[in-house]
């Protein structure tokens, strides 16, 4: 339950307020969308990392540590999917979006879930031969599950968080390389 509120509550404050500031930072300097993305994860790396690592019964520094975190995640999608029109010719922005869905939900969620999987099961034997007992119970597949997050998504979040980084270093000069070819295949539809 309190994920569902929390996922709830932070996306809609996150996607709102996130697509307002990207769209103020991107009139100000080209790359700040960018830069908000990678900003945003930055702080929310470690966030949701001790989120998810907080102990039985600390719901409340869990609630609280997670919403903070997934609340800058959420900037990520409107800074990013805005970014990515930008730097793409307009006959090529359908097939961008579509190779980078490809690569967001078939890649990495599809892996992402079965990284975490193997991770929480390979956990949750650890915490069961920690505890020398060979019956494997939902209090070990628990413990394992948690550490396997613990790890999974603040990891995928920091290489979010680099990968945006240098996008924002070569966003000017692609921009502006779009621009251009934009430009030209403008003349020669007005040539024609």
């Amino acid at each position: 339950m309190i994920a569902a509120i929390v996922l709830g509550a932070t996306s809609l404050v996150g996607l709102t307020a996130g697509g307002w500031l990207a769209d103020y930072l991107h009139k100000k300097f080209l790359r700040g969308r960018l830069l908000l993305a990678s900003c945003s994860m930055l702080v929310a790396t470690p966030l949701l990392y001790f989120g998810l690592a907080q102990p039985a019964g600390a719901a409340d520094a869990a609630t609280i540590l997670l919403s903070l975190g997934w609340l800058l995640y959420f900037s990520y999608y409107c800074s990013v999917y805005s970014a990515l029109q930008d730097v793409v010719e307009p006959r090529l922005r359908a097939t961008a979006m579509a190779v980078y869905f490809f690569f967001q939900y078939v890649l990495g969620a599809g892996f992402g879930t079965v990284v975490t999987g193997a991770l929480s099961d390979m956990y949750a034997r650890q915490a069961m031969d920690a505890a020398g007992t060979g019956q494997m119970t939902d209090a070990f597949r628990a413990i394992g599950l948690q550490s396997a997050m613990a790890l999974v998504v603040p990891l995928a979040i920091a290489l979010t968080c680099v990968s945006l980084f240098f996008a924002a270093r070569s966003f000017i000069a692609d921009a502006r390389k779009t621009a251009s070819a934009g430009q030209r295949m403008g003349g020669l539809a007005t040539a024609s």
